[in-house]
C-alpha cells in the first residue's frame, strides 16, 4: 500500500506534473485573475455576460483543480519530507559508525602500544584482525537499529569462509550464535546471492527479496520463507597473499522489514553506498585476518 501512494504522490509522471514549479506558480495567479476578470467586468462583457454558465462551470473547475494541486503537494512533500529524514538520519548514524570505530581501534592501538618491545613484532601485537570484525559487526548492528531502525531480531550478519584443508565454505563470524542458520556449504551449492556474487565478483544490493526470488539470486532459507519481507546486501572477498587465494562472503540480511524504502530509488542508492563502505572496512579486517592466517601457517596449506 506504501508502494502504491509513493508511486501515486511522488514517482509517476502525473504526479512529477503535479508537482511542478510550473504549476504552483501559474495556477493560482491565473485563477486571480479569471475571477478578478468575472467579478469587475462581467456584467460589462457581452463574451462573458451571455456565457455566464460557461464561465461559472470553467471557474469551479479552475478553483477546484487549484485546491486539489495544493492537497496534493502538500501531501507528496510530506512523503518526500519523510524519505529525507531517514536519508539524513542514515547519513548521521553512518558518520556515528565510522567515528566509534575510530576511536576504538585508536584506543587499543595506543593501551597496545605501551607494551611494545624494542624487538617485538607489532603486527602480532598491534593488530587483532578478529577482535575488530566482531566489533565492525557489533556496531554495525547497532547502526541498522538507530540508523535504519530495524529490530534487533531481525538482523542477520554474517561471514563465511572457503576451508581449503577440508575444501568446504564454514561460517567465520555470525552477529547471531544461537540462530539457527542454513549451512555455508548448502548456501554455496544453490541458487543464493552468496554464491551468485561469488561467481560475478561483485557486491549486489536486493532491497527485496522477493525480487531477488523471481530473478533467481536468492536462495529462499525456513527464515525468509516465514519473513516473506525482507533485504539483502552481498559482498564477496577475493583476497591473494603471495599467490594464494582468500575467499570470503560477506552478507548482512534483514528479516521481516525493509532495510530502505524498496520503490524510491534515491533511498536505495544511499543504503547501497552506506552499505559498501562498511564493507570496504570488513574487507580491510579480512586482508589482515588472511595475512595473519598466511603468517601462522608459514604459507603451507594442505
Amino acid at each position: 500500500m506504501r508502494k502504491f501512494w509513493y508511486y501515486i504522490f511522488a514517482s509517476c509522471a502525473f504526479a512529477k506534473v503535479l508537482n511542478s514549479g510550473f504549476l504552483r506558480i501559474i495556477i493560482p495567479p491565473v485563477v486571480a485573475l479569471y475571477y478578478g476578470i468575472l467579478d469587475i467586468w462581467g456584467e460589462d462583457w457581452k463574451v462573458i455576460k451571455n456565457n455566464i454558465d460557461l464561465h461559472e462551470t470553467i471557474f469551479c473547475f479552475l478553483a477546484i483543480s487549484t485546491i486539489f494541486i495544493v492537497v496534493f503537494n502538500a501531501v507528496s512533500e510530506k512523503i518526500k519530507a519523510t524519505i529525507e529524514d531517514k536519508v539524513l538520519k542514515l547519513q548521521k548514524s553512518m558518520s556515528a559508525y565510522c567515528n566509534d570505530l575510530v576511536k576504538a581501534k585508536s584506543k587499543m592501538v595506543k593501551n597496545k602500544a605501551k607494551h611494545l618491545k624494542p624487538k617485538g613484532d607489532p603486527f602480532k601485537l598491534l593488530i587483532n584482525p578478529n577482535d575488530q570484525l566482531e566489533r565492525s559487526i557489533d556496531e554495525m548492528q547497532r547502526l541498522l537499529e538507530n540508523g535504519f531502525e530495524v529490530s534487533r531480531h531481525k538482523i542477520g550478519i554474517t561471514i563465511i569462509s572457503f576451508n581449503k584443508e577440508e575444501g568446504k565454505w564454514k561460517y567465520l563470524f555470525k552477529n547471531n550464535q544461537t540462530r539457527q542458520h542454513t549451512a555455508a556449504q548448502v548456501i554455496m551449492e544453490r541458487n543464493s546471492t552468496a554464491n551468485y556474487c561469488h561467481k560475478k565478483g561483485e557486491s549486489l544490493f536486493i532491497s527485496d527479496i522477493r525480487k531477488g526470488l523471481k530473478e533467481q539470486v536468492f536462495y529462499a532459507s525456513d527464515r525468509s520463507k516465514e519473513a516473506v519481507i525482507g533485504s539483502l546486501y552481498c559482498r564477496p572477498v577475493n583476497i591473494l597473499v603471495n599467490n594464494i587465494s582468500f575467499d570470503y562472503i560477506f552478507t548482512v540480511a534483514v528479516y521481516g522489514e525493509f532495510l530502505c524504502t524498496p520503490y524510491d530509488a534515491n533511498q536505495c542508492e544511499a543504503c547501497n553506498y552506506i552499505l559498501d563502505d562498511i564493507a570496504n572496512r570488513i574487507e580491510m579486517e579480512l586482508y589482515l585476518l588472511s595475512v595473519q592466517e598466511y603468517r601462522a601457517k608459514g604459507g603451507v596449506f594442505k
